[in-house]
């Protein structure tokens, strides 16, 4: 925005980044003229003229200097209900030095049953930069989901966004055997839940065998309304089995798997 003096003919908009100029002719001469496209990581030069009966005034002329945010995240694997931590740095553009004290806002989109991603929203309120314009964010995460960091700019300053951090989510799977040894011929159960709630979806008993595990043929199962199995074990040999419990990969989530459980058959 700038301030006329008189009534020009029109204004003149020229800005660079020092090695691209572009420029404008706005008519009727107006007080202010929205830039877009600008690289957030680079510092731009603005001149301003209004051109009067085919005279040109002195140009006025401002700055603005740009920003860089960097992010990394750990883990980009939990279970559900885990929480992760969004780490970076804010810097100006162009060197090391970090930019202080300066409010960043954590943003997340999550993926629904369709594999659709939503909008960006944010979490929470902005924290502010350390000193050396570093920032530490924890969320926990409830599906499927991707962040990013983005600083908005004060002043003069270009804002900027972090790239773009997945986080993969697996529901979490508890396991229990109702008897961890046994004799040939008994039977077991192997019980447990999904969380989040998974009604109806299919869950595979799995046996570990010859340094691998594989479905066990004819042990899949929905789960129930309220999200647990039950599997009924009855082995055909002594000795050690191994088994866990594998929950596909069912939007918005990843593949769970539950602890392993050992039974001794004697």
């Amino acid at each position: 925005a700038w301030t006329k003096r008189g009534s020009p003919d029109a204004i003149d908009v020229t800005w660079t980044d020092g090695s691209t100029s572009r420029s404008v002719t706005l008519t009727p001469a107006p007080s202010a003229y929205t830039v877009t496209g600008l690289d957030h990581g680079k510092a731009y030069t603005f001149r301003v003229r209004a051109v009067a009966g085919g005279v040109e005034s002195t140009p006025a002329s401002a700055s603005t200097s740009g920003s860089v945010m960097t992010s990394a995240v750990k883990p980009a694997a939990v279970t559900s209900g885990a929480s992760i931590k969004l780490s970076g740095r804010l810097t100006r553009a162009g060197t090391t030095t970090g930019l202080g004290d300066q409010p960043v806002q954590l943003q997340i989109r999550t993926q629904d049953a369709s594999r659709e991603w939503s909008v960006w929203s944010n979490v929470g309120s902005p924290v502010r930069t350390t000193s050396t314009g570093t920032y530490a964010i924890a969320h926990r995460t409830p599906r499927n989901a991707q962040y990013r960091v983005l600083f908005t700019g004060v002043g003069s300053r270009l804002g900027s966004v972090s790239p773009m951090r997945a986080v993969n989510v697996a529901p979490r799977v508890t396991a229990a055997l109702s008897t961890a040894s046994m004799r040939l011929g008994s039977t077991t159960r192997l019980t447990g839940k999904v969380t989040p709630n998974l009604a109806a979806k299919i869950v595979h008993l799995q046996k570990r065998v010859g340094g691998r595990w594989v479905d066990v043929r004819g042990m899949s199962q929905r789960l129930t309304s309220t999200s647990t199995y039950r599997f009924s074990i009855k082995p055909g040999s002594r000795g050690t089995h191994t088994y866990r419990v594998r929950v596909p990969a069912y939007a918005p989530y990843v593949k769970g798997l539950s602890p392993r459980r050992t039974l001794t058959v004697s």
